[in-house]
């Protein structure tokens, strides 16, 4: 492990341990979530959500995690030594009017941060997804809620990537996928890419207000080869 991991992995616990977060997990409603979408939200989803909603805080309550205000303190000094250095020591001036003279606290300080939200929430993810690599659709089953059917990505070996997905709180519902490859078309760079998704048919579909949602699709991985249903 990087001491840069170290310093994501003390930064994130503090997050996790902090007021907001336990809050958040306390007042999580699962019925409002299965009347909404039709099942329980992954817990991995949930808890991601709740750390991208942490930093979406006024500053002064993301700062109350003294971790974040210990690594902000010294990014703002390194970059201010950086500047003061390459103007004091060199007698062109280019990086102090670039970096310098346009430097404005605010912005630099929110910058940084939605930088570290972003590198937190790919690392907590990858914790979380390390938790249910390589179990066994069987084995993954106890750590399940029940009442839901859900679809498992699988590795060519046949073990799970990731945290199986749910579909549907109707347990006699058909659940049927199909993994396809489909030619899209990027609308900024203009070219076009492969992708592949698996497309999930729920029958009958799920019921949302006057909506009747009887699908979904979700994208694959490269190391997502196939997939299998799950009823707890």
């Amino acid at each position: 492990m990087t001491k840069w991991e170290e310093q994501l992995n003390q930064i994130l616990n503090a997050i996790l341990n902090s007021d907001y977060v336990k809050e958040q997990r306390k007042e999580r409603d699962v019925k409002e979530e299965i009347d909404f979408y039709g099942y329980q939200k992954r817990t991995m989803d949930f808890e991601l959500e709740t750390l991208e909603n942490f930093f979406n805080q006024d500053l002064e309550e993301i700062l109350k995690v003294n971790e974040i205000w210990l690594w902000l303190k010294d990014k703002i000094k390194s970059h201010l030594l950086y500047v003061l250095g390459n103007f004091l020591d060199v007698k062109d001036t280019k990086i102090f009017l670039k970096e310098g003279l346009d430097f404005e606290m605010e912005d630099y300080v929110n910058d940084e941060l939605k930088n570290l939200s972003n590198e937190l929430s790919e690392h907590y993810e990858k914790k979380l997804e390390y938790a249910w690599e390589g179990l066994t659709p069987e084995q993954a089953k106890p750590s399940l809620p029940r009442g839901q059917i859900y679809v498992a990505l699988l590795s060519e070996d046949g073990k799970l990537t990731t945290e199986p997905h749910p579909i549907t709180t109707n347990t006699d519902a058909e659940v049927t996928w199909q993994i396809e490859e489909e030619e899209i078309k990027d609308r900024w760079a203009g070219f076009k890419r492969k992708e592949r998704n698996i497309h999930i048919t729920i029958t009958p579909p799920i019921k949302r207000g006057e909506q009747h949602i009887s699908g979904r699709i979700i994208r694959l991985r490269k190391h997502e080869v196939t997939a299998t249903t799950i009823k707890p």
